[in-house]
């Protein structure tokens, strides 16, 4: 069992909250490797700094499951967003997250949670990222902290990660469950993570463009201009772009973006295809452009990360178990 302790500090985002419960937990609910090995099996719980519940972002109360004792015995620290970047956090928490740091744990920063892992010093003479619109402000307040505002996700080194917004922190975990698991079980949790809005019922094209994004993720070879897919729901482009950051977000391009480095990931870690093949597979438009935008949201090379991926995995399969 490894154990996923959920940080939430007053004014908490709700969304944010939620990620690591329906990636983690939620998303590997069923997921039987076909090989045997390693169990995928991952409890997410709630902690404060006092174990009384969190008032969120949104008014609504979170219930927690303890403490910052939580926080020591975790395998995996998350700090999540909260509502103001400029909120006092108390010492014992600082504390908290610096022992857990040097006691092994992973410790990971959900977009605006890198401001707290920044206080607490996590983030010194490292690169880390957060939310776009606030990257800039992280430089400014922790100038000895490298912010890249662009990336999608930070690996810092292998236990303390970053994120940017809503899209990026999902795809963070699931970088995580990749590093763990491989990419059978991150692939498992995110199409989980996809089919989530029909498991009340259908969901018909007026409220939803699911199944667009299923055709998407099935046509990433294409070239996708936002055009064609807004004639393919017989929408303006206009009317298309406000509906898709409404549902997961971000614009059409960088949820495209995203599918597509997700999808470059998975055959660099289980294929032993050369990036100009997985280039074409991806729909990006000659291999300089895979290894520049992959460069730019993960932080290392095409041909780095399919050797870093696999040596972590090789490592956790010689362990058998977490540290």
């Amino acid at each position: 069992m490894h154990d996923v302790v959920v940080l939430a500090s007053p004014g908490a985002v709700l969304f944010d909250l939620t990620v690591p419960w329906h990636v983690f937990e939620d998303g590997l609910a069923g997921y039987a490797p076909a090989e045997g090995g390693l169990d995928p099996c991952y409890r997410v719980r709630i902690a404060s700094r006092d174990g009384e519940p969190v008032r969120c972002q949104c008014g609504l109360h979170a219930g927690v499951h303890g403490d910052l004792e939580l926080l020591e015995a975790a395998d995996t620290v998350i700090v999540t967003g909260f509502a103001d970047v400029d909120y006092p956090h108390d010492e014992d928490v600082l504390v908290s997250l610096r022992r857990a740091h040097a006691a092994g744990r992973r410790v990971v920063g959900l977009c605006d949670g890198a401001f707290l892992l920044a206080e607490a010093g996590l983030l010194d003479d490292r690169r880390a990222t957060t939310h776009r619109a606030r990257a800039s402000l992280l430089a400014r307040r922790f100038p000895q902290i490298t912010v890249v505002p662009d990336a999608l996700y930070v690996d810092a080194d292998d236990r303390v990660f970053t994120s940017g917004g809503e899209a990026e922190m999902i795809g963070l975990c699931l970088h995580l469950i990749r590093a763990d698991h491989g990419a059978d079980a991150a692939a498992f949790a995110e199409r989980r993570m996809a089919f989530a809005e029909h498991r009340g019922g259908p969901v018909s094209d007026d409220r939803s463009l699911g199944a667009l994004r299923e055709w998407i993720t099935q046509n990433l070879d294409q070239r996708l201009t936002l055009s064609d897919l807004a004639a393919r729901v017989h929408l303006s482009e206009r009317t298309l772009t406000r509906r898709f950051k409404a549902e997961v977000g971000v614009s059409p391009r960088r949820w495209i973006l995203f599918q597509r480095l997700n999808l470059a990931q998975n055959l660099l870690e289980r294929t032993d295809q050369p990036v100009e093949a997985i280039a074409r597979s991806t729909g990006f438009s000659c291999p300089a452009s895979l290894r520049e935008h992959f460069q730019r949201a993960v932080q290392m090379s095409p041909a780095r990360y399919r050797v870093f991926i696999r040596a972590q995995r090789d490592e956790l399969e010689t362990r058998g178990s977490w540290s």
